[in-house]
């Protein structure tokens, strides 16, 4: 059993931007609502689900729409799991574009390597990494 909790830059954790939309209607009041999901699910769901935060941009660090993303899901996963949120995998939605400008081809390379480190940075904490939406 898979169960996408959600999206976690609209979750409210990972707002660093100054032009981020609004927030998530839980968002602020109830601030550890991503957690309470997790919680839940895994409740219901019982230990075989395989619960998965599953997000776009977070793939790679050498992501030129927001180079920074990757790495605060990374630090919101990792202290997550640290307050026993029980997510096991993680979702990259792996959306391959031209970057809206056509630049792409000039940043793949980097982009791939990034996506090898954030895969391993995953895996080590000891989740499984899905690539989805491809």
């Amino acid at each position: 059993c898979d169960a996408s909790v959600g999206r976690a830059e609209d979750l409210g954790y990972l707002r660093a931007r100054q032009d981020a939309p609004r927030p998530p209607l839980w968002y602020p009041d109830v601030p550890d609502y991503v957690d309470l999901c997790f919680l839940i699910a895994r409740e219901e769901l019982g230990p075989n689900a395989n619960l998965v935060l599953n997000d776009y941009g977070t793939e790679s660090l050498e992501d030129p729409t927001d180079p920074n993303k990757a790495e605060r899901m990374y630090a919101w996963v990792e202290a997550a799991l640290a307050r026993g949120v029980p997510i096991d995998s993680i979702g990259f939605q792996f959306h391959i574009s031209t970057y809206h400008d056509g630049s792409a081809f000039s940043v793949f390379s980097g982009w791939v390597d990034g996506v090898r480190a954030m895969a391993l940075k995953y895996a080590a904490l000891g989740l499984e990494v899905h690539m989805t939406e491809i």
